[in-house]
């Protein structure tokens, strides 16, 4: 049996696990959990059920906790104060000019890779 079940592809959190953080909604937690888990950590959510309902309540009731084991979490602040703070660099695409986000791989104009 896995460490984790899966419950409309959100990972599950044990319920021994503490919290680590806490994401803004549902698709940023669950990527943060991806993060998390290619540094090789254990990680879930708790209470992401809300991801349908986006438009249709508060803000702050779509925030979704990050869980991960107690001895972990000093690993994981890490990694995650490391995502908060990150500035990634602006980028202009070499076929059409467009300065793009950091975060882009692709020209949001054209569509060209970034160099």
């Amino acid at each position: 049996m896995s460490n984790q079940i899966s419950n409309q592809n959100f990972p599950i959190a044990r319920p021994e696990w503490i919290e680590a953080y806490a994401a803004s909604n549902p698709m940023e937690a669950n990527m943060l959990v991806g993060l998390l888990q290619s540094a090789g950590l254990e990680a879930g959510l708790r209470g992401p059920g809300m991801a349908g309902a986006l438009g249709e309540v508060p803000v702050d009731a779509l925030i979704t906790r990050i869980f991960v084991p107690a001895e972990q979490r000093a690993q994981a602040r890490d990694i995650l104060h490391h995502y908060e703070t990150a500035t990634p660099d602006e980028w202009q695409c070499s076929a059409c000019g467009e300065l793009n986000g950091g975060s882009f791989e692709l020209c949001w104009q054209c569509g060209t890779d970034r160099p």
